[in-house]
C-alpha cells in the first residue's frame, strides 16, 4: 500500500466511524486500519498539515476529522488528486509529444523545400 492509500484508509476511519466531535486516539486509528502506530502517527501529521484533520502529538495522540476533511474524502480523497495529477501529467507529455512531431513536420518540410531548390 502506498502512500496515498494509506491516508486514505486514514481519513476514510476518521470519516466513518466518528462524528465530527468524536476525536480518535493514534493507537485506535493504527490498529483499525493496521498500520505501525509511528506510520499511522506520520501519516496524521502530514494530514493535518494538508488541513484535513486536527491531530495532537502526545503520548497517544488524538485525531479529529475536521468538515474540510468530510468533504475532501467524498470528492475522492488523495486518490483523486492523484488521478488528476497523473492525468495532467500524461496530458502535458502527449502535448509536448505533439509539439515535438509537429517540429519535425516542419523541419523535414523545409528541408525538403531547400532541396528542391538546390536542384
Amino acid at each position: 500500500m502506498n502512500e496515498v492509500q494509506e491516508k486514505d484508509l486514514i481519513l476514510k476511519f476518521l470519516y466513518n466511524s466518528t462524528s465530527p466531535s468524536t476525536v480518535e486516539t493514534i493507537s485506535n486509528i493504527s490498529s483499525q486500519v493496521g498500520l505501525e502506530k509511528a506510520r499511522a502517527e506520520m501519516l496524521c501529521s502530514l494530514i493535518q498539515d494538508d488541513g484535513y484533520i486536527v491531530y495532537t502529538h502526545g503520548p497517544d495522540g488524538a485525531c479529529k476529522i475536521k468538515n474540510k476533511g468530510r468533504v475532501f474524502f467524498e470528492q475522492g480523497g488523495y486518490s483523486q488528486v492523484e488521478r488528476v495529477n497523473q492525468l495532467q501529467s500524461s496530458n502535458a507529455q502527449t502535448k509536448h509529444e505533439l509539439e515535438i512531431q509537429q517540429l519535425r513536420s516542419v523541419i523535414a518540410t523545409n528541408t525538403a523545400t531547400v532541396a528542391a531548390a538546390d536542384v
